[in-house]
């Protein structure tokens, strides 16, 4: 990562990413590595993240460096059930649906392992400046996101990609560099107004504005049909590295009204029609709005003396099934806490608790039935208070 980072296009005058940390931590930082889920719950199931960076705190990752996941096999499934529709209705023509199959997952994994691990590498602000989040307010996720589509985009046709095994061959570069072009449109389908929502979005139709009003992108209508074409490739790599620059000068400058003009022109609106075209050809091509992911559970294999020896994936019938099973989990009551193994004195009995509550004298005295102590208000009494948090 360093390597490439020495080499990304940076304004002069601004810090560039340091992608290790100090000491120890820089043989294992920002290294990607590639993970296979066998399942997932609670927040993480029905809309399983397809990669992780961690940590996420700048501090740390400008200190210890961080960690880049990526869920292969999420990633390929969302894939799997995105590409053919996206391509029948979207492609420019046969030969770039071809190109797209044939690159498959390499080009589409690259550019999402080169906008993890070097577009959002730690930039350290410089001295005596507030961090991002500060000066840049509600824009700086934005232009967070965009800065590290912007990296990966100036890589993707690095030769190095196809010496280190990620990329069959530098076209697959060229191909994903259309896969993002094209994938503008599709990623406004399921919008409720014109009004984008999620950093990742906003950003991605920033920078394809941004290049489509410098010609480096073209819209073609034909047949009631809108369609972005990758038109020159060289001016496409300028385009790139001159926003690159513009952002990262605001970034490193705080500009708030610089990041608001160009998120505002570019990202946070889409143009005309965009937004309903999107919709309606999505649903003519089968490609939903939203996709969810009903994750297998994990059930122990015992022996016959009970011992778990191994563990078996089982489907759930349906999403509702798998709600309910977790519902019931939820509502299970815990095992009662032990109390802490602490020797009788010699001489006598235990003490009294005197953090118990007491009925003579504490809350709750003869509320009980019978005139016995009420339960003890959490936190306080007999024992600690507990939660469950299923994740």
């Amino acid at each position: 990562a360093g390597a490439f980072l020495d080499e990304a296009p940076w304004p002069a005058e601004v810090p560039r990413p340091a992608p290790a940390g100090a000491g120890a931590a820089t043989v294992a930082t920002e290294r990607p590595a590639a993970y296979q889920v066998l399942t997932a719950t609670g927040d993480a199931a029905f809309f399983t993240p397809s990669a992780i960076s961690l940590p996420n705190d700048p501090a740390v990752r400008r200190d210890a460096g961080s960690r880049v996941l990526q869920l292969v096999n999420v990633d390929r499934a969302l894939r799997a059930a995105f590409l053919e529709p996206a391509l029948r209705e979207f492609a420019g023509d046969e030969a770039e649906a071809a190109e797209a199959r044939r690159c498959g997952d390499a080009a589409w994994e690259t550019l999402a392992a080169l906008h993890d691990v070097l577009g959002h590498a730690a930039v350290p602000p410089p001295p005596g400046e507030a961090p991002t989040a500060v000066t840049l307010g509600e824009y700086a996720g934005t232009l967070a996101e965009a800065r590290a589509d912007l990296l990966a985009l100036h890589f993707a046709e690095d030769p190095r990609l196809v010496a280190l095994g990620f990329l069959p061959d530098r076209a697959c570069g060229e191909a994903a560099l259309r896969d993002y072009v094209r994938g503008t449109l599709p990623l406004l389908r399921n919008l409720p107004s014109d009004v984008l929502t999620g950093d990742g979005r906003r950003a991605h139709l920033l920078v394809v504005r941004y290049a489509i009003e410098r010609e480096a992108v073209v819209v073609e209508r034909a047949g009631g049909k809108t369609r972005l074409r990758l038109a020159d490739l060289a001016a496409w790599h300028g385009v790139i590295d001159e926003l690159l620059a513009s952002v990262e000068r605001i970034r490193a400058e705080g500009d708030f009204e610089a990041a608001r003009a160009l998120v505002e022109t570019y990202g946070a609106r889409a143009p005309d029609g965009w937004r309903e075209e999107a919709a309606r050809r999505a649903e003519l091509a089968g490609l939903p709005p939203a996709f969810a992911f009903v994750p297998p559970s994990l059930e122990p294999v015992r022996d016959a003396t009970g011992a778990v020896i191994d563990a078996r994936l089982v489907v759930p019938v349906d999403p509702e099934a798998l709600l309910m099973s977790w519902k019931a989990i939820a509502e299970e009551p815990l095992p009662p806490i032990p109390a802490p193994a602490v020797e009788p004195p010699a001489d006598g009995p235990l003490p009294e608790d005197e953090d118990a509550d007491d009925p003579s004298a504490g809350e709750g005295a003869g509320d009980g039935p019978g005139g016995r102590a009420a339960p003890p208000l959490p936190g306080r009494g007999t024992g600690p208070a507990h939660s469950r948090f299923i994740t």
